[in-house]
């Protein structure tokens, strides 16, 4: 192995998604959206706002040569993923933890996930088949 690779492997000895696989991997192990997670400022209004604002950016430069046909489909999109989203709040319960919200969904809420995961890679397929 080159000396850099093992310095760096020295200071971040196993990235952090191996960690939640091997986690998730377990038997009776839970995702984090049964095990339940602390909202914070981060998680309620920067991320969704970094999110909206990059995916805005996106759709704005590729707006200039979109047909009607694939506008449709990115307003479909919106509806059914914003439909999801309300479906998957009604699945999780709020709480008061260590002076902050605590957020706890079920199984319902993965699969609602999985779901959502579904309709995003559908509605790709259909505007690669559409262009």
């Amino acid at each position: 192995m080159h000396p850099m690779w093992r310095s760096v492997r020295q200071m971040h000895p196993t990235p952090h998604w191996v960690h939640h696989l091997e986690l998730s991997a377990r038997p009776g192990a839970a995702h984090p959206a049964v095990r339940g997670t602390l909202l914070n400022r981060k998680t309620l209004v920067t991320m969704p706002l970094v999110q909206v604002a990059v995916g805005a950016y996106l759709t704005a430069n590729a707006a200039p040569g979109t047909s009607a046909t694939e506008l449709g489909l990115l307003a479909v999109d919106l509806v059914a993923l914003a439909g999801l989203g309300v479906l998957r709040s009604t699945t999780t319960t709020l709480s008061e933890r260590d002076g902050t919200t605590f957020r706890k969904g079920s199984a319902i809420t993965i699969g609602l996930w999985v779901l959502t995961i579904a309709v995003r890679v559908s509605m790709v397929a259909l505007g690669v088949a559409a262009h």
